[in-house]
């Protein structure tokens, strides 16, 4: 059957590439966006023979329709150099085409890692994403530069266009064979959109902002960027950002540097143009791979975007791909370009179904590298240097095995009418296969098709059900209290000096307390998952303190006192030798402890002047009396047995004292951070 593809009203502007990248992203659009979208694409070839042709004119018309469309996907080209004038016998050395697109768009790069748990990071302590906000306007990629033939002064001057007096400074004096020289620039309006875009992704993500700078040398140049930032965080963003608790601050370059390194991540670092270039490198590769890397240009109306992958062209596998060689190319980060440009055009349309298919492509590549299918520089990462090519697929084989993971997700889709055929408006929780029809709630198929896809089917029954090794809340609980009745049996022998028996693995109470265990695991997985602000993580501690303040002696108390009521109760019969004239009764003033009993006995069963006979566990009776409250009377066939030895003692262990419940806890806690971790 035919797929009902998700229709996008608005459309988009894609900006194709050179070399490998080139051939991967038309194998992305075939695979993983037109079979599932009904999309209009302003079509772009930045290719560079393309650019050539056009004398580079391709390059600004694809900006200008982004302005225009709001949204721009592009792929990696190549920024030519001396060899690739020559490759390419082009008629001009062409500027960079991103710093084209960036200067007219005039935005920030927001660059983000995509984290793969499996995949190793060459900085450990980086537990949480960094994003780094780069200036892409202006400073040495729009600067002028010169070579300086032998000795004479340089003068920088600038000439007002309303005033008569210009300003002239003089730079330098070169008084030998010559040297270099370069004049940078940047303005006002393009520094206050940068912190405008900076201080508004640091409040969307509830993350600390840092600027970073060289103010101490470039006093003015590098001051006027922290004059700006200042200013506008006063105005427009600290009650925000307070009230969110987080914060901005200016940091020297090297000192954020040395910062970056030792943190846990976890904030928006704001660079100027150079610095956020290399510094985005730096940390792609701390993080992984510059394989696994987003990149965004936001532009100052806050509406515009370019999405794109963070890397070249991959020129060393296309050699090997125009040799008819087997490449392994990770295409995750030009997928993600595509993803993250269709959820923001989801955004602007507000299409929620978009939205949906974009978050699922992206699980679908993270699954994919999850469960092991993964292209090559990847595998390395994992396995080391000694991986085998079963360890890894190759370019078209990763993207297929991704479109497999992402049919498998996005066949199932959240329902978007708002009554059934019934007039019925469904549950919120009913699912509608956005192939076949069949209505799905809670993991079950509620209404199947006549036309079933059987997708419905095998997604609900496979991937749902598997789905619960993942889930890390349900894992901590279980792994946790596993542990704690396991290690049961040694505990009572090495800690209460009792027989070693393995039976005690399966029994309440003792040390540690598993209902302390799996109520704190299940609380602090929570917490480490969803965030320690939000409110299922309140429940759940309440909870776990219930479950420890109930575990903390209160049954063991109860059962204590019942013994001593037992005990109190054998003394007394065993005193009797008259079997006939045998009462039972329980003088209160006999046993101050009587009162604690009232409550578990109805007011026919509690102590009168008749006799009352407390029922051993064999249900054996030895003597004859009546029970009012069951109006039973039983024949003695022989002598008294003795209390002492007929009734069974109650289990004191079914509580647990108080260096049991935290030993418990502690349990809990250690065991669901070492599986978040993991």
């Amino acid at each position: 059957m035919d797929f009902e593809k998700i229709k996008v009203d608005n459309p988009i502007v894609e900006m194709d590439g050179d070399e490998m990248t080139r051939v991967i992203w038309k194998s992305i659009k075939e695979k993983l966006i037109l079979p599932f979208l009904e999309l209009d694409i302003k079509y772009f070839d930045l290719g560079l023979p393309h650019r050539d042709a056009t004398n580079d004119k391709v390059t600004v018309e694809s900006a200008e329709a982004t302005l225009k469309y709001n949204v721009a996907i592009k792929c990696a080209t190549i920024t030519p150099d001396e060899a690739r004038v020559k490759e390419f016998n082009l008629r001009h050395m062409w500027k960079s085409p991103n710093g084209t697109i960036r200067n007219i768009l005039n935005g920030t790069v927001f660059r983000e890692p995509i984290i793969c748990k499996n995949v190793p990071r060459l900085v450990p302590g980086w537990t949480k994403p960094i994003c780094i906000g780069r200036h892409a306007f202006g400073d040495q990629y729009r600067a002028t530069d010169l070579v300086i033939q032998g000795p004479g002064k340089l003068k920088m001057v600038f000439v007002p266009t309303r005033a008569e007096e210009s300003t002239e400074l003089e730079v330098f004096n070169f008084t030998g064979s010559g040297g270099v020289a370069l004049s940078m620039y940047n303005t006002d309006e393009s520094i206050r959109a940068f912190a405008e875009a900076s201080m508004n992704t640091a409040y969307q993500k509830r993350w600390p902002l840092y600027l970073s700078t060289k103010n101490t040398i470039l006093k003015k140049y590098d001051g006027r960027f922290m004059e700006i930032f200042q200013e506008v965080y006063e105005r427009e963003w600290r009650s925000k950002f307070e009230a969110a608790g987080i914060w901005y601050e200016h940091r020297l370059i090297d000192d954020m540097v040395a910062y970056a390194l030792k943190s846990e991540g976890g904030y928006v670092w704001a660079c100027k143009n150079y610095d956020g270039d290399v510094q985005s490198d730096f940390l792609a590769q701390g993080f992984g791979s510059l394989g696994l890397m987003t990149s965004v240009l936001v532009c100052p109306d806050g509406k515009t975007i370019e999405a794109e992958a963070a890397h070249g062209t991959v020129t060393r596998h296309y050699r090997v791909q125009q040799k008819g060689g087997e490449t392994s190319t990770n295409s995750i980060a030009s997928i993600f370009a595509w993803s993250r440009g269709l959820a923001h055009r989801a955004k602007l349309d507000n299409n929620s179904r978009l939205l949906d298919f974009t978050e699922k492509l992206e699980a679908a590549c993270i699954a994919s590298v999850e469960s092991g299918k993964m292209t090559k520089d990847l595998a390395l990462l994992v396995h080391g240097p000694k991986v085998t090519r079963d360890q890894y697929l190759n370019t078209e084989e990763f993207i297929d095995a991704v479109a497999e993971e992402l049919r498998a997700n996005v066949c199932i889709s959240p329902s978007t009418i708002n009554k059934d055929d019934d007039g019925v408006i469904p549950s919120r929780n009913v699912q509608t296969c956005v192939i076949c029809d069949c209505r799905i709630k809670n993991g079950s198929i509620i209404a199947s098709s006549s036309l079933c896809c059987s997708e419905c089917c095998k997604s609900v029954s496979i991937n749902d059900i598997a789905g619960v090794y993942h889930n890390k809340v349900l894992v901590a609980a279980a792994v946790s209290a596993a542990i704690g009745q396991l290690t049961k049996p040694f505990t009572s022998t090495l800690l209460y000096g009792k027989k070693f028996d393995l039976r005690a693995a399966v029994q309440a109470g003792g040390f540690p307390s598993t209902h302390s265990s799996a109520a704190v695991a299940t609380a602090t997985s929570l917490g480490l998952e969803r965030g320690f602000s939000d409110a299922i993580f309140g429940l759940a501690v309440v909870y776990a303190s219930l479950i420890m303040y109930d575990a903390q002696g209160v049954r063991r108390v109860d059962a204590r006192e019942l013994n001593k009521v037992l005990r109190t109760t054998s003394h007394s019969t065993s005193s009797r030798n008259d079997a006939k004239d045998l009462t039972n009764s329980f003088p209160r003033e006999s046993s101050p402890k009587m009162e604690n009993i009232d409550p578990l006995f109805s007011d026919a069963m509690k102590p009168t002047e008749s006799s009352l006979l407390l029922k051993t566990e064999d249900r054996k009776q030895t003597n004859t009396s009546f029970i009012r409250s069951s109006s039973v009377v039983s024949e003695v066939n022989g002598g008294l047995e003795s209390s002492a030895e007929s009734c069974a003692q109650l289990k004191e262990s079914i509580g647990h004292t108080e260096i049991e419940v935290a030993a418990g806890a502690l349990l809990g806690f250690l065991v669901s951070v070492a599986i978040y971790i993991y």
